[in-house]
């Protein structure tokens, strides 16, 4: 469905900065205050859209249109979890700059056009889907930074706006070249941001199809994080992956009846449930081609009784075979020392960057993440290299 909402958003300053021209330049009050008003509805309709936007869903609030079809090249805005913190800042900011500018007596007229048209440059940055509309509103916003640092900057504003332009300049050149081979290395040719995030997995897809899930659950572990159970295989599936250059891609990270803490992100549900939520999920995986899928797990919990009757039920309803790597029956085989579990255990959170969740004192330190305990070790070549040749 096609939301007018962001349009409004980015092209109401547009239209404040068409006004602020066409009033008298002696008119400081009317031009200033006018310039704000101008400013208001993009900030409303910002609060609008943050009340509006749901974490868990894709991106949100799109408008496409067609622009320039011999090229692909389409009006797509949109907005995910990351650009609408940016959007909505940005509004603010610059609701806030228009009252804290009160203070310009020179140049009234110019430096509130300028600004608004600032405004419309950067709203359209973060709400860009399409490369080419991106590049558009990006020198649409680097043109008034030019001049607002120019002629209302500080003591050395020359020199500033003389490097401003120098700086973006090149960048601005090497966006360019890159979204252009973004767009010929594409089949068909696009500029649309989220068809080529797509390609990369496709292309992925025709030198192999296997991908590493996580799959654990969050209960109280003492001291330790209450997520340990789906960190470890989260580094497991990160360490395989990279080691036969395959993908990961977030799994399950659940709380079930009778756990006591829940970590953040974490969905509480029966392993019924769960067993239904990776089902869509392998089953989603195998339509877009990935044939060879591996579940992990770690730790005590209810992740046999979803991901082992997950790989069971799955070939009977596909007639694929998935595979499912409990490493708790797994790892006892290596017979490693306590002392070893324990830097294993320091070294998945390395992996997965989430050192600072646990309770470390004493000596350990970076160095423990490398030491006594190598990859090889927790995975030697026998086992994973053998998935290569598993059939599809």
């Amino acid at each position: 469905m096609s939301d007018p909402i962001l349009t409004l958003m980015i092209f109401i300053p547009l239209v404040g900065a068409a006004l602020v021209l066409a009033l008298p330049s002696r008119a400081h009050a009317l031009i200033r205050w006018t310039a704000v008003a101008a400013s208001v509805p993009p900030m409303l309709l910002a609060v609008r859209v943050l009340a509006g936007f749901h974490p868990d869903q894709g991106f949100q609030f799109v408008q496409r249109a067609p622009w320039i079809p011999a090229f692909g090249i389409q009006y797509f805005v949109g907005l995910d979890g990351i650009s609408i913190t940016m959007v909505v800042l940005t509004a603010l900011l610059c609701f806030i700059c228009m009252i804290a500018s009160f203070g310009i007596e020179t140049g009234v007229k110019g430096y509130y056009a300028l600004f608004l048209l600032l405004e419309t440059g950067m709203l359209g940055v973060f709400c860009a889907l399409d490369f080419f509309l991106f590049f558009v509103f990006w020198e649409m916003m680097l043109l008034p930074m030019y001049f607002l640092i120019g002629i209302w900057g500080g003591p050395r504003r020359e020199y500033a706006a003389i490097k401003f332009f120098l700086y973006t300049l090149l960048g601005s050149v090497l966006m360019l070249v890159t979204i252009l081979y973004l767009y010929f290395a594409s089949d068909p040719h696009s500029f649309d941001m989220t068809r080529l995030s797509q390609v990369q997995v496709a292309d992925y897809l025709k030198r192999s199809d296997i991908i590493f899930v996580p799959v654990g659950a969050v209960e109280t572990n003492g001291i330790m994080p209450s997520d340990r159970d789906y960190v470890s295989p989260l580094a497991y599936a990160m360490t395989m992956a990279d080691e036969l250059d395959a993908l990961y891609m977030p799994g399950l990270i659940w709380s079930y009846p009778g756990t006591t803490m829940i970590a953040a992100a974490t969905v509480n549900i029966s392993p019924t449930q769960g067993l239904e939520f990776l089902r869509a999920v392998a089953q989603s995986l195998l339509r877009d081609g990935f044939r060879r899928q591996i579940y992990i797990s770690s730790g005590q919990g209810p992740a046999p009784l979803t991901a082992g009757t997950l790989v069971r039920e799955f070939y009977d309803l596909e007639h694929v075979p998935i595979l499912y790597i409990d490493m708790d029956t797994y790892l006892p085989k290596l017979k490693l020392p306590a002392d070893a579990r324990s830097k294993a255990l320091y070294g998945a959170h390395y992996i997965t960057g989430r050192i600072i969740d646990l309770p470390l004192k004493g000596d350990y330190g970076e160095a423990e993440s490398k030491a006594e305990i190598s990859r090889k070790q927790i995975f030697p070549c026998g086992g994973y290299k053998r998935i290569c040749t598993w059939p599809r």
